[in-house]
């Protein structure tokens, strides 16, 4: 079994963005979900935020400061620096609070109510676990910012219990608010199903302004809330809030599958738009692309819809992407993203970065050390990463200062050393 994962970069008209896929190159298909970082900002009403989710994401580590301590109960922390501006539903933000029920809201004192019920709350709220919760003998709320102005980053990181299951904190979770993007992801850990029907979302009206997740399916409705999931989201699950939901196409997935004679093409769209047909655009170097293949549209529609494409052995190792056609005859470009069935090749993406690159490695480079050191040769740092179990390993930069860094791959098929540039 090969997994493959790249980075895509979409391009519409002006507008732009850089968006991780983790691709799958399996016999059969496995569906991976997007999570997007937009260039640019933008403001928007909550129930227009776009929706996605993820897997495999970790949770931020560091030095956390704490805003409530153990053996709470209905508490909500004091009003507390975001540390940059951060816009939501068209409002700028410097500050937030956090509640031991599992609730975020912007601007000043959250509501304790642990009365998980959506509509009973109007204002800047972020719901990543509301619910009778209590931080318990070894629980807390707390916070850490990281990165350096223009692109730094919020945890909020929540440890907490249901009530009625005290002892010790068992449903670690994080918020995540990205400066500049707007963007709001929720990250979980470890966690269970002992719970008295939760609600998880977004909201600056419970009743008509929201985005309201079923963890059962990993699925959002801006229409109707679900007050009662009763399934925790999963390890390694993260769901992402994305302001800027102005492409005619919204996707949910992107996938590849190495076959033995062919590439198979698979990609979900969460919503379409004047949509009249997507082309498969192929190319050898990245900068001339020739239509290889179509499919039709679906016009307008809220529901998702599945599309796959079969290509031909000989674009393995290439460029390619899709042009969305609309109605009025503009189009939309995403990607490119290449084909690596049979790479041996070390892909370093994005480069230069501001705080996270990815390296994605074949999977026989198996067992890898993998070392950053400075310009000077100093090592500042060594890790070990299984590419036989995952092909990307994610590197995080955000505490360096700018400039030049290379990073070592070594495995037992030899070493090579790549440049990275660091950004501010």
């Amino acid at each position: 079994m090969k997994t493959y994962t790249t980075n895509v970069v979409f391009t519409r008209r002006e507008n732009s963005l850089f968006a991780k896929f983790k691709l799958n190159a399996f016999n059969t298909f496995k569906q991976v979900l997007i999570v997007g970082f937009f260039s640019s900002t933008a403001q928007a009403a909550v129930n227009t935020y776009s929706f996605s989710t993820s897997t495999g994401v970790s949770l931020a580590t560091g030095s956390f400061t704490n805003i409530l301590g153990t053996f709470l109960d209905d508490d909500v922390s004091a009003t507390t620096n975001i540390g940059f501006t951060f816009n939501y539903n068209s409002v700028n933000y410097t500050q937030f609070s956090a509640t031991s029920n599992g609730v975020l809201m912007f601007g000043g004192s959250a509501a304790t109510d642990y009365n998980n019920v959506f509509s009973a709350f109007n204002g800047p709220y972020l719901i990543p676990y509301w619910d009778d919760n209590y931080t318990d003998a070894d629980g807390n709320v707390q916070y850490l910012l990281t990165g350096v102005a223009g692109s730094r980053r919020l945890v909020v990181d929540y440890n907490l219990s249901y009530l009625g299951n005290t002892g010790t904190a068992d449903k670690h979770f994080q918020v995540w608010l990205f400066e500049t993007s707007n963007i709001i992801q929720f990250v979980y850990g470890a966690g269970n199903n002992l719970n008295g029907g939760f609600s998880l979302g977004i909201l600056s009206n419970g009743t008509s302004d929201l985005n309201s997740v079923s963890t059962a399916t990993h699925t959002c409705s801006n229409v109707t809330a679900n007050d009662n999931n009763l399934v925790w989201p999963g390890s390694g699950r993260s769901y992402i809030f994305n302001p800027v939901s102005t492409l005619p196409v919204q996707f949910s997935s992107f996938e590849y599958a190495c076959q033995e004679n062919s590439i198979g093409l698979k990609w979900n769209t969460v919503s379409e738009k004047n949509c009249v047909a997507f082309e498969i655009e192929a190319s050898r170097d990245g900068y001339g692309y020739t239509t290889i293949g179509s499919q039709k549209g679906s016009g307008t529609t809220p529901n998702p819809t599945f599309y796959s494409y079969e290509l031909s052995k000989i674009y393995a190792n290439q460029y390619i992407r899709l042009k969305q056609l609309d109605t009025d005859g503009n189009y939309t470009i995403y990607g490119p993203f290449t084909i690596p069935c049979n790479t041996e090749e070390v892909i370093i993406y994005p480069n230069p970065t501001t705080e996270q690159t990815s390296i994605i490695c074949p999977e026989n480079f198996g067992e890898t050390t993998i070392t950053i050191c400075d310009f000077k040769g100093n090592l500042l740092s060594e890790t070990q990463h299984d590419f036989r179990s995952s092909s990307m390993e994610l590197i995080n930069l955000a505490d360096y200062v700018a400039g030049i860094y290379m990073i070592k791959v070594i495995t037992n098929k030899g070493a090579t050393v790549h440049q990275v540039i660091k950004n501010n």
